[in-house]
């Protein structure tokens, strides 16, 4: 038996299920084949539980993660996710981000999940080809090639551009932001400072006295442009040095010349 074959389907909650209260299953199958109400788990928003077997229908036997309780919870309240979830995004469905269509296991019968969500790019869009290009692809932009001979031979319509790759999407980029964000709160509710904040409150401190330099550093806010400085500094750092090293050779190809 295969690793892929042992491990098992993991879906996270959605919304809630009280197996003493009638829920408005959405599907006639789903009220029809419900289990005895002993057998059934109550669900949370957020819980996430283990399918025991690959066997997919409106009701699923299933383990809770956090109690290791058994039994059957309706599958209308609950998103499958994808069998190689990484750790980090694991730890993002743990604090309330929303559930986009990248966590989704695609590969199971989706009619049994009707709150999965779905990415109309992924039904719709082709993949960009600069998410497989080599560097060499991409620093020559050899990789844009199909679409600037199709857009010379025909005007371009919106079903001809590619889906966003998965790094540009703001499932991907929006929780990376806010890590950011919550250490720059963070970082202003301790007081720390940088370097050169810590020098000009030193010397604030001598000119006003410690008593204002405390009532500087309570007002002290977040600052936004720091936390994106943190997110997306170094590559546009980067950039600033490939554009430094062009104009450099750029004025010293004349000099050269002579």
């Amino acid at each position: 038996m295969t690793e892929q074959a042992k491990k098992n389907l993991r879906v996270v909650a959605v919304s809630a299920h009280d197996p003493n209260v009638d829920d408005d299953l959405e599907a006639a199958e789903a009220v029809f084949t419900a289990p005895d109400i002993s057998s059934q788990l109550p669900v949370k928003r957020g819980d996430k539980f283990e399918v025991l077997g690959r066997d997919v229908d409106w009701w699923l036997y299933v383990k809770n993660v956090e109690n290791e309780e058994k039994g059957y919870i309706p599958s209308t309240c609950v998103v499958p996710l994808k069998d190689d979830l990484t750790n980090e995004e694991d730890d993002e469905l743990g604090h309330n981000v929303e559930l986009t269509a990248d966590l989704v296991n695609s590969s199971v019968e989706l009619k049994f999940f009707p709150e999965a969500p779905a990415e109309k790019d992924a039904v719709n869009r082709s993949d960009s080809p600069e998410v497989k290009a080599n560097i060499f692809s991409k620093l020559t932009f050899w990789w844009l090639t199909g679409l600037i001979i199709k857009g010379y031979k025909n005007p371009l319509v919106d079903s001809d551009l590619w889906a966003l790759g998965k790094n540009n999407k703001s499932a991907t980029i929006v929780p990376k932001f806010m890590e950011k964000w919550a250490k720059e709160e963070k970082r202003c509710t301790i007081g720390k400072r940088c370097p050169m904040e810590e020098q000009q409150e030193l010397e604030t401190a001598k000119l006003k006295g410690e008593e204002e330099n405390d009532d500087l550093a309570k007002e002290k806010k977040a600052s936004l442009l720091r936390a994106m400085a943190y997110l997306f500094g170094p590559q546009f750092l980067i950039g600033m040095l490939i554009k430094l090293s062009y104009d450099v050779i750029q004025f010293a190809q004349p000099q050269l010349v002579k």
